[in-house]
């Protein structure tokens, strides 16, 4: 079985802390994100070590358009004075990550 597994519970995982914190509390919890985003960056160092470049080049750059999309949610957050929520787009920023 493959280690990319982790990959894909771990976006499940954070999805789900981060609904309850928010349900409750209104709010992203920066914690949670800056557990996951550490967790991700491990998890794909340890897993993406493929010795085809063409295919770690891709998942790079899946990776940063994914990242690319949440960065352009942040910053229309910044421009709307809050109409959309800074951690809405901080939650987009690590699921492109590991979702791409």
């Amino acid at each position: 079985m493959s280690g990319l597994w982790i990959m894909r519970l771990l976006p499940v995982i954070f999805l789900g802390v981060n609904t309850i914190t928010d349900l409750r509390k209104k709010q992203v919890s920066l914690i949670s994100l800056a557990v996951f985003s550490v967790a991700g960056i491990g998890a794909i160092l340890l897993l993406y070590k493929i010795e085809d470049p063409y295919v770690s080049i891709e998942t790079l750059r899946s990776m940063a358009f994914g990242i690319l999309a949440g960065v352009l949610l942040l910053l229309l957050s910044l421009a709307s004075d809050g109409a959309i929520g800074k951690g809405d787009g901080l939650v987009t920023i690590i699921m492109g990550f590991y979702l791409g």
